[in-house]
């Protein structure tokens, strides 16, 4: 009987795999864990949402009409809130994009949605929208004008847009 609890106890403990040279977490073990993470708030949720839901109907079969009015109420004054904020970002975020277009463009594109307004106005200004990532060009392949001053020296976009060719640089320069 001993000999059956300590195999289930040897059984039941996990192996960590050790640390890398650098003190990095390997990547196998960091997205096993956030699956399971991921997995963990899913349940969360859906306990939540299913306590909240037997709750809601014992209030409905005791009667408290009052108590859960009160509390929907609650809920439909954050919701509202919310979307009072994001109504006033949208339309500062819109400004903001339209403030360098032409009158006839405003008119033109101004209602459009949001995500659809920023990847035009990007676009009409000469950067690469964020979704898109250049290759770099066969000449820069080599890193021969990429230097750390020309590196510093370019704006955030242009980082974001070169990250492959930056990655590159970089693994050269620690190799």
């Amino acid at each position: 009987m001993s000999e059956e609890t300590t195999s289930t106890a040897t059984q039941s403990e996990s192996v960590t795999p050790p640390e890398s040279a650098n003190g990095s977490i390997p990547k196998a073990r960091f997205d096993e864990i956030n699956e399971r993470m991921k997995a963990a708030e899913a349940l969360v949720a859906t306990n939540t949402a299913n306590a909240d839901a037997a709750r809601q109907a014992e209030l409905v079969r005791k009667g408290e009409f009052e108590t859960l009015t009160t509390e929907m109420q609650g809920k439909l004054e954050a919701a509202e809130a919310k979307a009072v904020k994001l109504d006033a970002y949208e339309a500062a975020r819109r400004t903001a994009l339209t403030a360098n277009l032409s009158d006839e463009d405003k008119a033109a594109f101004g209602e459009m949605p949001l995500d659809q307004l920023e990847a035009l106005v990007t676009r009409l200004n000469g950067q690469t929208p964020p979704a898109v990532v250049k290759k770099p060009a066969a000449s820069s392949a080599s890193g021969a004008e990429l230097t750390r001053e020309a590196i510093r020296a370019m704006t955030p976009g242009e980082r974001k847009a070169r990250s492959a060719e930056l990655a590159d640089y970089y693994q050269r320069l620690t190799s």
